[in-house]
């Protein structure tokens, strides 16, 4: 699967051009049925192809435009390795390409800028967070969502603890053993004896305060949580030399090197889950108390909301599922908006307008069902000023 992230938002929401084609499908993963993936995926083309031409296109221009898809088609082996849903984005000088654990409508759209709404319900309810596996060898930092956890890569995160502080071996101490252990029948944890166990551990911490420089640095605009694994005794080692705010207490005290991303982002998932729902229970009633209270800071007419998240006002925002659109226009120079009963030429959907100024602005959106709004209107915003 490929991570669609704000960056990959922002990308594709800043997009303009004459042809912006977007093309969707669901996906098979296993079993015989994984032959359907590339067959259904050619008459999308053959569908774009024919939008653009029935749009003026010449047909040799349509065919030339649509040749990067047809490259992904040609892929066999990308074809073997799916996930539950693909999207790909086509523009000239511009190719996107996403595998995405969600299963996707079967549609091809053609506009003068992308067509994103199904990928919104995957940056969406505060969902991602971090992970951040404790390894004197090396750490490994994660990133993950309600489907998904992937690797980061980046060369500020440090080596072993050997090469980040400059030791040939771990000092060659044969005194001190790297793992902890249990002195008798009382359950005492021990890391060696004497003068090496404290050098050891302030070695440890000294390298884990390069760690957290690191993850600090690659975080720095992120308010996610972030939960540690590996082996018990680093645990307290690496809070010690932390400085992210959003460190969960709580994390997984194991060696989790052998397991597969799907099983680290189970076991990551049953700690992350019940934050991020009680999170969303507090803003829901924040949100109904200061509505009840008349304050300003609560919002729920569309105005305000396309408004304030143009300009960073809104942060949280709570919109009915996917189904429901508000069809219209935003008019900047008079800070307004027209409202639609139907779509009607250059209108755009406003709730997703909301949501999407809302992500890229730092703000958290609740996609939900109508029950589950604090309000009876399709959207409702904590305003944060």
């Amino acid at each position: 699967m490929d991570l669609f992230t704000e960056n990959d938002l922002r990308d594709l929401v800043t997009m303009r051009s004459k042809y912006c084609i977007s093309l969707f499908m669901p996906t098979y993963k296993i079993g015989s049925e994984i032959q359907q993936n590339a067959p259904r995926f050619k008459n999308l083309i053959a569908q774009a192809e024919e939008k653009l031409v029935t749009a003026g296109v010449r047909a040799t221009e349509a065919s030339a435009f649509l040749e990067p898809a047809r490259r992904v088609l040609r892929n066999g082996f990308f074809w073997q390795h799916q996930a539950d849903g693909l999207a790909v984005f086509l523009s000239p000088g511009l190719v996107k390409v996403y595998r995405l654990p969600t299963v996707m409508p079967e549609r091809t759209v053609i506009g003068t800028k992308f067509y994103i709404k199904p990928l919104l319900p995957l940056l969406t309810g505060n969902t991602r967070f971090y992970l951040l596996d404790l390894d004197i060898s090396g750490c490994r930092l994660f990133v993950g969502s309600r489907y998904m956890l992937s690797k980061i890569e980046s060369e500020k995160i440090p080596g072993s603890l050997n090469e980040t502080l400059g030791f040939d071996t771990m000092e060659k101490d044969t005194q001190f053993s790297s793992q902890p252990a249990v002195v008798g029948n009382n359950a005492t944890t021990v890391f060696g004896y004497g003068r090496q166990t404290d050098k050891r551990k302030v070695n440890i911490v000294n390298y884990f305060h390069r760690v957290n420089d690191a993850v600090t640095d690659i975080l720095h605009n992120s308010n996610a949580p972030l939960i540690l694994t590996g082996v018990e005794y680093l645990h307290p080692l690496y809070k010690d030399a932390n400085a992210y705010p959003y460190l969960v207490d709580t994390g997984i005290e194991n060696d989790v090197s052998l397991l597969s991303f799907a099983d680290l982002h189970e076991k990551a998932w049953a700690i992350i889950n019940p934050i991020f729902q009680k999170t969303q229970e507090r803003d829901t009633a924040n949100y109904k108390i200061l509505s009840g209270e008349h304050k300003s800071t609560a919002a729920n007419d569309l105005k305000t909301i396309v408004t304030g998240a143009q300009h960073g006002r809104i942060g949280t925002l709570f919109i009915t599922d996917g189904q429901t659109a508000v069809w219209g226009k935003y008019d900047e120079a008079r800070q307004d908006i027209e409202i639609h009963d139907n779509a009607l030429p250059g209108d755009e959907d406003l709730l997703d307008r909301a949501a999407i100024n809302t992500l890229l602005r730092g703000g958290t959106v609740y996609i939900v069902e109508s029950e589950q709004m604090p309000d009876v209107t399709p959207a409702a915003a904590l305003l944060r000023y």
